[in-house]
């Protein structure tokens, strides 16, 4: 399911556009660390785990710092998903499908606005798992399929809500009842993505974890 294109009132400046972009960020799950709490969007230049340098724009586009929007940016925050994969890795083995698959299954992702949790779901919410290529010789054919694929729009979880607008028209502003209401985060407002393992699944490889924010993305038209 696509964001929707809603007939709204400007709550940004005019010199702001809409840009149907994502936001997105990346850290590493690597077998030797001992960290079980991932925040993203937080640090838009460095790993928080060690030894893996800094970010570059394959890891994260995220304009600012970290940890809250820069001023004139504008969001419109419909959903969240996540992309898991395993670089430069020359052959697929099922130890690497599993690794996935328990990082998924072993975590769960809490949704901050501000210091406040705002929603909390079970696992990270998967849209692929980049594990592309042969099999190591011997692997069973059956541990590669389908849902092993790239991340798209129609595959994240939902944060939109019912609720009403505010629409122009010839005869005045009126109140609109819509199915689908994004989360709104204005400029330098703090928000951020916490991806929690309570116990840490054991993985050979280090897996980079990239969470997306699907929305609409309001920026100065000189950046």
């Amino acid at each position: 399911m696509s964001a929707p294109v809603l007939s709204v009132p400007p709550s940004y400046p005019i010199a702001a556009r809409p840009r149907r972009s994502s936001f997105y960020d990346t850290e590493v799950f690597t077998a030797a660390s001992t960290i079980s709490f991932y925040s993203f969007f937080q640090s838009a230049t460095t790993f928080l785990q060690p030894g893996f340098g800094h970010k570059t724009p394959l890891d994260t586009n995220y304009p600012g710092p970290g940890g809250s929007l820069p001023r004139g940016y504008y969001f419109r925050w419909f959903g969240l998903q996540s992309y898991l994969s395993q670089r430069q890795i020359p052959t697929t083995t099922a130890a690497e499908y599993d690794a996935i698959r328990a990082i998924v299954n072993c975590s769960y992702a809490q949704v901050m606005l501000g210091q406040t949790p705002y929603m909390t779901l079970p696992g990270v919410p998967e849209a692929g798992t980049g594990l592309m290529g042969p099999l190591a010789s011997g692997e069973p054919v059956t541990i590669g399929g389908i849902q092993q694929g790239w991340p798209t729009p129609q595959n994240y979880v939902d944060l939109a809500v019912p609720g009403t607008i505010q629409k122009h028209t010839p005869r005045g502003v009126v109140t609109v009842r819509v199915p689908r209401v994004p989360i709104e985060l204005a400029e330098t407002e703090s928000f951020g993505v916490n991806v929690v393992f309570p116990t840490r699944p054991s993985v050979t490889n280090p897996v980079y974890i990239t969470l997306s924010m699907i929305g609409i993305k309001l920026k100065p038209l000189t950046a």
